[in-house]
């Protein structure tokens, strides 16, 4: 295509383009376009987390979190028992929870050796800049989870 043809192509088009008539909107697009402009954006389940979730199911996981805690725990007392009973991979599993269930118990041994040696001011020091930290880390995540799930929402994109 020559530069010539190129340029009455366009302005062909272009006057084909301006006699068009405009086309009308049909009046109910403006209020539906501001009712949904208006609206706060629906979240997915999947997307809300767990605060979100209804009192009983919270009740409800938290309680079997809470088990499985226990049961690992107990499992890691036990192990040592069981080790007779079990075939060799799960014996090696069962070592392992022993070696966590030792670790658990030296930490909370100097946790609470600790605890009776520091002033109470320092404990309590220590206490808000660990719910600090947890804060700092939680909306890091948070942060974290909304860049990676809706990145175009976000206006990164």
């Amino acid at each position: 295509m020559t530069p010539e043809h190129k340029n009455q192509l366009e302005a062909r088009t272009n006057r084909v383009l301006r006699s068009l008539p405009e086309l009308a909107a049909p009046r109910s697009l403006l209020p539906r376009v501001m009712a949904a402009v208006e609206s706060p954006a629906a979240v997915p389940a999947a997307r809300a987390g767990w605060p979100s979730w209804p009192m009983p199911a919270r009740v409800v996981s938290l309680v079997l979190l809470a088990g499985v805690l226990v049961a690992v725990c107990w499992l890691a007392g036990a192990a040592p028992r069981l080790g007779g009973l079990l075939p060799r991979d799960a014996q090696l599993w069962t070592a392992s929870l022993t070696a966590l269930g030792h670790a658990a118990h030296t930490c909370w041994d100097v946790v609470a050796d600790m605890a009776g040696h520091i002033n109470q001011w320092v404990a309590a020091a220590g206490l808000v800049l660990l719910v600090l930290a947890n804060g700092c880390c939680m909306a890091l995540a948070a942060l974290c989870a909304r860049l990676t799930f809706s990145p175009a929402r976000n206006g990164l994109l």
